[in-house]
């Protein structure tokens, strides 16, 4: 067995290669620049240090608050932009109001006397809209007619709440030994059918 280091000089032969293959050969390869040993124990108690250091300054923090003297001016912005907020609802309401107050006076020169609340009471209840999303006040007076002014607009209760309803009591029926169709008479005996 020979060894490719005790042949010959002469009788080396070099493999030939496909010219893909050796096209980046021609610089060589440089290592990997050795990285230094990271001592994970001397970063994992710097930063228990550190978290530490944190939290004492939270706790601080917390039992006194930092005074900032920008603060009441910016204070002094926020609630003037939430007072504004507040009078334009306001004044939107009132309008509204005003509006529903003279659309009920053109109803009640039109149509005479009946009561606005049950009026309102219906447009709540039934929804009475036009496309536009107005009160639609010709058909909620119609409505009104209709019913005789009868309709009170009760707020649906909330869902998933208890009630205090009391459970059907039913009178026990004896179906043993019976067909479904003498059952069935039975029960149109008893209702009088």
């Amino acid at each position: 067995m020979e060894n490719k280091d005790q042949t010959p000089e002469g009788n080396e032969e070099e493999p030939q290669t496909p010219p893909e293959e050796t096209a980046g050969e021609d610089t060589p390869e440089e290592e990997a620049p050795e990285q230094p040993e990271v001592d994970y124990k001397a970063k994992f108690k710097a930063s228990q240090s550190e978290a530490i250091r944190l939290a004492k300054e939270v706790e601080s923090l917390k039992k006194t608050p930092p005074e900032d003297k920008d603060l009441p001016e910016e204070k002094e912005k926020i609630f003037g932009a939430i007072s504004e907020y507040e009078r334009r609802k306001e004044a939107e309401a009132k309008a509204e109001q005003a509006k529903i107050a003279a659309d009920l006076d053109k109803l009640h020169v039109i149509h005479g006397d009946f009561d606005d609340n049950k009026l309102k009471d219906i447009v709540k209840k039934y929804g009475v809209y036009d496309d536009d999303g107005n009160i639609a006040w010709e058909r909620a007076y119609e409505l009104h007619e209709r019913f005789g002014g009868q309709v009170e607009y009760k707020p649906k209760k909330k869902s998933g709440g208890r009630t205090q309803d009391k459970p059907v009591e039913v009178e026990p029926v004896n179906v043993r030994g019976k067909d479904f169709h003498s059952i069935i008479q039975d029960f149109k005996k008893k209702l009088g059918a």
